[in-house]
Order: structure tokens, then sequence, then C-alpha cells
């Protein structure tokens, strides 16, 4: 299967007033040909930097100590400056922000929006045509009365509604990348489940690969083909969703999982991890997990463990997570 991202090794550390401090960590996976792929992990893991790194939109006291950002298995994206990239966001790799709000521009139009999106990559394309598509991609996301929509303010339009538009944005120029931040997080739990079928369908039709960015595993299970589990910067785990979801290895993905409500268990209060993720300008020695983890030796406080393979499809960064399945 052909590689459509292979990020390398990549490594971003943030400038402070406090000082420097490393976020992400040798972070390595990839993204095959009309593959989906989750990242799931607590808040301020790192899940979301991975990806704005790839979209080129990393805020100024970032910097990218190491690491490749491949695309289609020969363009470095690292090696691209502002305006080269430009033309690689929205038409390449597109990104579906957390917050759609914030996304949209609320002093210009939903339509005068669109339009710059298809005629900013789409040279030679006139605004009438340009109007078309926007009309016809609003239809395929499902927004009745599109005509009126494209003349709306952000401000005029509901959060699912808003939600529904990003999501035509990124997907208007057939990008072979799409990257999705919480997707459905700021909508009425009664549709995310229709938007996330909506955006399977959209890319599936497209050939597009996706990368899912969320904290729901509900959603990971239905919808990803392989899963990263990302721990302070790293990623701990790393397989197919069968070997992630029914082999879980490390005592972090294990915790995860062992949180999710069981409707057949009658519990008074849900499974959760002990302790909080370690501040990144302060991190533990040895493995980043180990203050937090009930299994953990002298070893794992010392020593920082590497990713081994322990299945045919199933990586874990874990000296006990390896005893427990038996490395390859």
């Amino acid at each position: 299967m052909k590689n459509i991202l292979q990020i390398e090794n990549l490594s971003i550390s943030f400038r402070t007033d406090e000082g420097t401090f490393n976020m992400i960590k040798d972070l390595s996976y990839s993204v095959g040909e009309g593959e989906i792929v989750g990242i799931v992990g607590e808040s301020g893991c790192g899940k979301t930097i991975s990806s704005l790194c790839t979209m080129g939109l990393l805020p100024s006291n970032a910097i990218v100590e190491n690491g490749h950002v491949i695309l289609n298995e020969e363009e470095d994206l690292l090696t691209y400056n502002d305006n080269k990239m430009s033309h690689i966001r929205g038409k390449k790799v597109s990104m579906i922000f957390q917050e759609p709000m914030k996304a949209l521009d609320p002093v210009f139009t939903i339509g005068n929006q669109m339009e710059e999106t298809v005629r900013r990559h789409n040279k030679g394309v006139k605004k009438a045509e340009a109007r078309a598509r926007c009309l016809e991609m609003l239809k395929k996301v499902e927004i009745a009365n599109p005509e009126h929509v494209l003349k709306c303010y952000p401000h005029e339009l509901s959060g699912g509604m808003k939600q529904r538009i990003i999501i035509a944005m990124a997907l208007i120029c057939e990008p072979m990348l799409l990257i999705a931040d919480e997707p459905t997080s700021a909508l009425d739990v009664t549709i995310q489940a229709q938007v996330m079928e909506m955006i399977q369908d959209l890319i599936e039709k497209q050939g597009t690969s996706l990368i899912l960015i969320t904290h729901d595993l509900g959603l990971v299970a239905t919808s990803c083909d392989d899963v990263a589990v990302v721990y302070a910067g790293e990623i701990i785990e790393y397989g197919s969703k069968e070997e992630i979801y029914d082999h879980p290895s490390h005592p972090y993905t294990i915790g995860l999982f062992g949180a999710i409500p069981n409707l057949e268990s009658d519990v008074r209060r849900l499974a959760n991890i002990e302790g909080l993720p370690p501040d990144p300008s302060n991190l533990p020695t040895g493995c980043s997990f180990a203050p937090r983890c009930p299994y953990a030796t002298e070893e794992c406080r010392t020593k920082t463990p590497k990713s081994e393979q322990i299945a045919e499809k199933h990586y874990c960064s874990c000296y006990i997570g390896r005893q427990k399945r038996g490395a390859v």
C-alpha cells in the first residue's frame, strides 16, 4: 500500500518564558492510501501538534528539532516555506479544526470564503463556476437551502451548520489527506454519528485518507483501520484497530479502555487512571507514564522503553507490555 503521509522521528519543542521544553518526541507513523488512522490520548498529550506541523501551522514559538513529514512518498513538507505550503493546504492536505467558529472569518460570507478556496487552488476557474462547486458541495454535506447559506455570515449559523461548512471547505478541492481534529465534539450527540458517517462517505468517494484525532474510543472502533495511542508527546502503542482493542498491552491503553462505560456492568463509578499527565517542562526520567503506572519497576523509572513489535501489526513502548505479549 502506498503511503500518503509518513511522519518519521518528528520532535518539536516550544520556547516559553520559563525556557524551552520538548512537546513531541521521535513521533513516527504512516497513513496509507484510503486508510483511516485514529490518534487518541488525553488532552495536552500532543495529538494535534503533529497535525499542525503537517499543515505548516505551528505557532511561532515552536521549533522542529528533527524529523520528516513526507507527503505522497516524495515531498518533505518540513523543507517547504509558508508560500509553498499555501499551495499544499486545502489542495493536497486539508484539516477540519475543532472549533468551527474560529476557523471561519467572521467578516466574510460563507460564499466568499468557499469560493476563495476553490479559485485559489484551481487557476482559471470563474466566479460562477466556483459558486456552482460550492453549492454542489453544500448539498453533499446535507445543508438545506445552500443558496441562502452562501449569503450568510458565520454568526448567523448554528454550530452544526458551521461544522458542516468546514467539512465542505476541507473536501471541496478533493485533497489526498484529510486531518479531522475532534470533528464532532462541537455537535449535539444526536447528530455526531450522522456527521461522522457523512465524512466517511465523502472521503471514500474521493479516495481521501483520514487522520482522526479524538477522545472518543467508540468512534475510533467504528471508523479507523489503525490506532496510535499518544502519551506525553510519544506514541506509546500503535497497531491495527483489532490488535489495539482486542489485545491492549500498554498500561495506559488498558487504563483508557477501562474508563469506557460498560452497559452490562452495574458499577457506581467508572475506573480511572490515577494521577495527572506530566508537565512537558519537567518530564520524569525513564518511562513518562511510570509515575502513574501500577506496574512500574525500577527499570521503568530509570530507562526509557523503545517501541518494539509485539505482534504482526502491533507496536508497544513498555517493558511490561512486551513481556505480556512477547516481542516478535
